[in-house]
Order: structure tokens, then sequence, then C-alpha cells
């Protein structure tokens, strides 16, 4: 259900004031699970997201504070050729490129 929100490209601010700011998080347009290919260990593991205006924040699970918060005003979200649920998100302005898996094709 993020993916169709996505179509942007992004920047990923790694702003503690951000991080902390309960009410960028409070009223989501979209909140659930998904999978996230981690940075260094490749291996997919499952996040709890909330998208606010353009800011998609993920929890290590619902309730804790976010490990991080991605901009995705200028990104570029785009399926990727392998599985059906996954895709990437990108940004010309780093070089990390974000996969993210949700559990049904209609998410």
């Amino acid at each position: 259900f993020f993916y169709t929100h996505l179509l942007f490209f992004m920047s990923l601010p790694k702003d503690a004031a951000k991080l902390k700011n309960k009410d960028l998080w409070s009223s989501p347009v979209k909140e659930g699970s998904m999978k996230k290919m981690g940075a260094v260990n490749k291996a997919m593991k499952r996040r709890h997201f909330v998208l606010q205006g353009s800011n998609l924040f993920y929890f290590k699970k619902k309730g804790s504070m976010p490990l991080n918060c991605i901009c995705i005003e200028d990104c570029i979200a785009s399926p990727t050729s392998g599985e059906p649920t996954e895709f990437t998100i990108q940004s010309m302005h780093f070089d990390r490129v974000f996969v993210l898996r949700t559990d049904t094709p209609a998410e």
C-alpha cells in the first residue's frame, strides 16, 4: 500500500530531532508492516512503517521510537523484477537504494 504513495524522488535526513518529535508520525496517512533489506546485512527484516506527509518513518516494532525517516520528496519507487510484492526506493541525493517487500501485491 505504500508503493502507490512513493512515486517521487527522495532524500534521507538522519535528523535526531525529527526522529524524537512524535507529532511527525502520530497522524499517519498509511501505516503497517513491510520487510526492509538491511544496508549491511542483506536479510529482509520486518519493520513497522508510518507514512505522514512526505516522511516515511520505520520502526523496529509498532510503538517504539523510529529507527530512521525517509523523506520521500523527489524519490523514485520502482517494482523489482523478482518478487511481485517487492519494490525499491532510490534518490539522486545519496547512493543507498531501499528494498521493501509487502505481504501481498495489493498492499
